[in-house]
């Protein structure tokens, strides 16, 4: 238990923090552009917001060239977010990023990430192409703006969230069975019991991880991973103690302690550091 406590302090200690009031991690949003041809295209936010910061970088030549989105503004109210300004600063670019699947990337994210926003764009032909109201509900949000049907949709990366779900299972199933291994556990008598354990444990951790970060953002995330790793610990020492009866019961105990605080090692460098 003293090297359990031992091993969260120093994981906290690791944690940048800052005496300033700016501290934390802010929202971010990515919008992905898809059925369009080029990138001979700029792209805004529309808010609602009142006009008060700009962090964008333009030049006026550029400016006059997007002069129909920079003045826009609709029977709702909502007005470029880049262009025109929010209530509290946003960071964000008018161009996007490509990708190597043919879609463009737009990523904005700080305080002024809007939770109700419009998709503007504005062609190389000078057509205002207008998406329907979206509302961002993930801290770290994801939108496919597709251009052809005017759709936009926040989504969930499910293929990427499988892969790391399947590595990080793969990386602790690794940790444990080389432990029991050096432990002079029998893999071949205890294998099931591992891998139900493993797999049981790391999907709740996982759903934790994932819930607490795409709607509280990495310091909520990083909070519910400690409590979890902490249940974890204690669940899978107390299976191991009762179950892998052939070594005495505290190399049993103290097996299922150090294969656990290795998995929180790697874990949160897999589970929170690779986010």
């Amino acid at each position: 238990m003293k090297k359990l406590k031992l091993l969260i302090f120093l994981l906290l200690i690791m944690i940048p923090v800052s005496i300033f009031a700016d501290v934390g991690p802010k929202p971010s949003l990515e919008i992905i552009v898809e059925g369009i041809e080029n990138d001979s295209y700029w792209l805004d936010l529309l808010v609602q917001d009142e006009a008060e910061y700009s962090w964008l970088d333009i030049t006026p030549e550029e400016k006059e060239r997007v002069k129909k989105l920079a003045e826009y503004k609709d029977e709702e109210g909502f007005h470029p977010a880049l262009l025109g300004g929010t209530h509290v600063p946003l960071s964000g670019k008018l161009k996007g990023e490509a990708l190597s699947d043919g879609r463009y990337s737009h990523k904005f994210s700080y305080v002024g990430t809007p939770e109700e926003f419009k998709i503007a764009i504005l062609t190389e032909e000078n057509e205002l192409i207008v998406s329907s109201m979206i509302t961002r509900e993930h801290f770290n949000s994801r939108v496919i703006f597709d251009v052809s049907t005017l759709e936009a949709k926040e989504v969930l990366p499910f293929k990427s969230m499988f892969f790391e779900f399947n590595l990080r299972l793969i990386l602790t199933l690794a940790i444990e069975f080389l432990a029991a291994i050096l432990f002079g556990f029998s893999i071949k008598k205890y294998w099931k019991i591992l891998l139900k354990a493993n797999i049981l444990t790391q999907i709740l951790l996982n759903i934790g991880v994932l819930a607490s970060n795409l709607y509280g953002g990495l310091f909520l995330a990083i909070f519910v991973f400690i409590l979890l790793e902490i249940f974890i610990l204690v669940f899978e020492t107390t299976i191991y103690a009762r179950i892998l009866t052939e070594k005495p019961t505290a190399r049993r105990i103290f097996y299922g302690i150090t294969a656990n605080l290795l998995s929180l090692a790697a874990g949160f460098y897999v589970n929170i550091l690779g986010m």
